[in-house]
């Protein structure tokens, strides 16, 4: 018996969205792709329900699907269809687009990037600080604040609301190969948070307590630590969500 692949869509079923159909179409058309796993996080009770209905929505031409090897998880895209099916639902779908997926190498860390989006999105729930925008490090904003200007390209920016104040976020996220890349660029936000107030980095370091500790070393070490938050991996990806550690000097 011939077993259909997990990216081969099979005849197109008729599929009614629910609120949390669109709330999945959605992160993915936000984040670019995202994997099963992350969608489980984000959605559904179990990997196994998350497998069945985003077959459901590949099927019925919403999503994309596709593998980087037999063992990882399935990534999924929206669709032009998908988006259409988000506008017709009535949600905005302004600025969003159909994404081309990263090549196999680049990935990991394109998803890794998305767990701290997801992360961020989900401080709402706890009444933690609430994510007002999201943009990319290397785009109009990141010129605007002069990180541009400072040899600086963050893997995100995020913008954070508090009661009283706004924080931008500089995201950079370490899967242990960045090596001296990472010391050059932690130099240069010395330079740019000198001078500014409402701003943090935000170091995300996959791995285990040795290499967190490395980063915490490195951004003291390297005098950010008046703004900088070292999070593992493990805690971005931990749900419920927790709220986000100290920094790992207080003041600035």
């Amino acid at each position: 018996m011939n077993r259909r692949s997990r990216t081969e869509p099979a005849g197109r079923p008729v599929v009614q969205l629910t609120d949390r159909d669109k709330l999945v179409l959605q992160a993915i058309a936000e984040c670019g792709c995202l994997s099963t796993e992350q969608l489980a996080r984000l959605a559904f009770p179990s990997a196994d329900r998350a497998r069945r209905r985003l077959r459901m929505l590949h099927d019925a031409r919403y999503l994309g699907a596709f593998l980087t090897s037999s063992r990882e998880s399935t990534v999924f895209v929206i669709t032009r269809d998908g988006l259409q099916a988000l506008k017709d639902s009535g949600l905005d779908v302004t600025g969003l687009r159909v994404a081309v997926p990263a090549r196999a190498s680049a990935l990991p860390h394109a998803l890794m990037i998305s767990d701290v989006r997801l992360y961020l999105a989900g401080l709402r729930s706890r009444g933690d600080p609430v994510l007002t925008a999201w943009e990319t490090g290397k785009g109009s904003a990141a010129a605007a604040c002069q990180l541009t200007s400072n040899g600086i390209a963050p893997d995100g920016l995020a913008w954070l609301s508090l009661p009283t104040r706004t924080v931008l976020v500089a995201v950079e996220c370490d899967r242990g190969n960045e090596g001296q890349a990472l010391t050059d660029k932690i130099s240069r936000y010395f330079k740019w948070f000198v001078g500014r107030s409402a701003c943090e980095l935000w170091l995300i370091v996959s791995g285990g307590e040795q290499q967190i500790q490395q980063a915490r070393r490195l951004c003291l070490r390297l005098g950010v630590g008046k703004w900088a938050r070292v999070l593992s991996q493990e805690w971005v990806n931990c749900r419920p969500v927790k709220a986000p550690p100290p920094r790992l000097e207080i003041g600035g």
